[in-house]
């Protein structure tokens, strides 16, 4: 449901989802003013992206709750969003597009490297880019919509390729026996220079769309440029501290790969 002037006054969308829910109450019901931006576009646009995730988010968070209790574990589930803050699973069924992304990456870093710290290494200085980039698009007045959700997507997988690299390589010379600033000073003059020159270029390339006479591509080029360089200095600078305080290189020695 979205109404025109619903940021301002919600009356109506409330009350329009009211009757939908009293003619079909199986049915979800979105209302832009919960969801979006304030373009009557944007907001939309992220309505029906919500409405139509819902019920997968739903079985997400109820097959955690259900892995929770298996294990007999008893406490408070959270969702963690892509700006690094919490919601509550009644908060992650009503907005999926919020969590999805980040749910995939934070599962398949804990497949790959089978540790938490490690992936909080990857994940944390990507949630951080992540919430500088949607800070860059509400300065330029971006809202989040089905064109530009790809666009941020690409920028997280991009981002996550960066973590992914720097702390394989990272732990592969801490399990040799290397000190943790031996092995992060052999990461840079391997994988950290491949990493630098991948962002260089990737940026050097979307760059150019700045210069469009085209609105969205000028403002697609921007975020990517941003997302890009801001991702690649957060896995080269920002991973390795975070490594140096969650993990340190006494941890990894004699571990195998």
């Amino acid at each position: 449901v979205c109404g025109v002037f619903s940021p301002v006054d919600p009356t109506h969308e409330i009350e329009a989802a009211a009757l939908i829910g009293e003619v079909a109450p199986d049915l979800r019901v979105c209302m832009s003013h919960e969801n979006g931006r304030m373009g009557l576009l944007e907001r939309e646009n992220a309505a029906a992206l919500n409405a139509c995730l819902g019920e997968t988010a739903e079985t997400t968070i109820r097959g955690i709750e259900n892995a929770l209790e298996l294990l007999g574990i008893r406490a408070l589930l959270y969702m963690s969003q892509n700006d690094g803050t919490l919601m509550d699973t009644s908060f992650a069924s009503q907005f999926p597009v919020l969590i999805h992304v980040y749910a995939a990456v934070i599962v398949l870093c804990l497949i790959s490297f089978r540790s938490i710290a490690a992936t909080l290494c990857i994940v944390v200085p990507l949630a951080g880019v992540s919430l500088l980039a949607y800070a860059l698009m509400a300065l330029l007045e971006i809202g989040l919509k089905v064109s530009t959700l790809p666009v941020v997507a690409l920028g997280v997988g991009i981002g996550v390729d960066y973590g992914i690299y720097i702390y394989g390589r990272l732990r592969t010379y801490l399990e040799q026996g290397a000190s943790f600033a031996e092995a992060y000073e052999k990461t840079l003059a391997t994988t950290g220079a491949s990493v630098i020159l991948t962002g260089l270029t990737l940026a050097a390339g979307v760059a150019t769309w700045i210069v469009s006479p085209l609105k969205f591509q000028a403002d697609m080029g921007t975020v990517l440029t941003f997302m890009f360089l801001v991702n690649m200095v957060g896995a080269v600078v920002l991973l390795p501290a975070l490594g140096t305080w969650l993990i340190g290189s006494g941890k990894m020695k004699g571990r195998r790969p």
